[in-house]
């Protein structure tokens, strides 16, 4: 239940809107004047003067809150910055703040609720459900930033474009601009490649390999997840192949899970894991720590990454009691990432060790296969 606080509803004006792609850049300007907001809202008038009698704290994030869930949308910024800071003490919801960003940005052109949009799709809190982010937006995350920077040209023309505040913002739009790019292909796996690889192209070139029939799959808010056995495949017992596809059925994470008993520590696990290493070190050079080259492999430790050019990753992880040999496509992983994190504590305090299996014939590696 909220609790409500009443200074009394400071009046608002309602002016005509139209779109921000009717406006030009002069009738934009004239908007994000404060001229035009002490004109149009009362509370952007007396947060003013609150700011000018260095009255700013409190009163102020009171003032913004009630005014921006009545509808003007001029202090929305600030009272996000006192929701973020808990400086406003009514219980607020986490997409009603968001609300007021999105208010702030469609009514009042405002750059810095922009950036702040930004920042939120691109990471995964743009959806939030149940109080757990769902995936991250990258193409709504590409507007918000391009407007951002739009926004400030206009409404500070002097403003440089290597300015300390924008400077990130263009970094991270050409770096979401890029991972969605499907022009830069490099990466396979399947015999395809990977990044922007449709689920049908997926599916068609496992089924080449002879993986047809998946043995699960589980359904999300971000896209869906497939499991195949790939035992005969890699010729490893018990191996598993995960596919992430998102929520534009793009592929997004290819895992492979190889259970490895870490206590009996069997010499054919061992060859084989130690022979994926090298495949790995050998394909794609040394990892990112430099744990892993060409004269030393550890199967040991760990987690390594392999960053590529084509914005494709791959990670090796030996955590828990399985390895993990992962390609992330380079595109909707913030909330896979998250998830995996999140997930991990609580399957190792979930999950009992196994009774130990009897030994399996001897296996080799087949390299073409990674």
């Amino acid at each position: 239940m909220k609790r409500t606080m009443t200074l009394g509803l400071i009046p608002f004006m309602f002016v005509s809107q139209l779109s921000m792609a009717e406006l030009s850049d002069k009738q934009l300007r004239e908007r994000m004047s404060d001229k035009y907001k002490v004109k149009v809202s009362e509370s952007y008038r007396k947060f003013q003067q609150l700011r000018k009698e260095h009255r700013l704290g409190f009163e102020s994030c009171k003032l913004a809150v009630e005014s921006v869930q009545a509808g003007d949308p001029y202090l929305g910024s600030y009272a996000w910055f006192c929701y973020q800071n808990n400086e406003y003490p009514g219980d607020v919801e986490y997409m009603e703040a968001v609300g007021w960003l999105k208010l702030c940005y469609e009514k009042a052109y405002d750059s810095s609720c922009a950036k702040y949009l930004g920042d939120l799709y691109s990471n995964g809190f743009g959806h939030i459900m149940s109080n757990v982010r769902i995936r991250p937006d990258y193409e709504q995350a590409v507007i918000y930033y391009e407007n951002t920077l739009r926004w400030s040209y206009i409404e500070n023309s002097s403003t440089p474009k290597n300015s300390q505040w924008l400077k990130p913002v263009e970094e991270r739009l050409k770096k979401l601009k890029r991972e969605l790019s499907c022009t830069d292909l490099s990466t396979r796996l399947f015999g395809i490649y990977i990044k922007c690889a449709k689920r049908q192209d997926v599916e068609a070139a496992l089924a080449a390999m002879g993986v047809v029939k998946p043995i699960r799959v589980k359904k999300h808010g971000g896209g869906s997840e497939v499991f195949y056995d790939v035992s005969d495949i890699l010729g490893y017992p018990g191996a598993k192949l995960k596919v992430i596809y998102s929520r534009r059925n793009i592929l997004a994470v290819a895992q492979y899970q190889l259970p490895w008993d870490r206590k009996s520590r069997k010499p054919e696990e061992l060859r084989y894991l130690r022979a994926l290493l090298v495949g790995l070190v050998k394909k794609y050079g040394p990892d990112e720590s430099g744990m892993q080259t060409r004269k030393k492999v550890d199967i040991d430790y760990s987690s390594s990454r392999w960053g590529l050019s084509d914005a494709v990753s791959i990670t090796y992880s030996s955590l828990g009691y399985d390895v993990k040999v992962t390609y992330f496509g380079g595109i909707d992983l913030s909330w896979y990432l998250w998830e995996e994190k999140h997930s991990q504590t609580k399957k190792q305090l979930q999950r009992k060790r196994k009774a130990a299996k009897p030994e399996e014939p001897a296996i080799t590696i087949n390299p073409a296969v990674y």
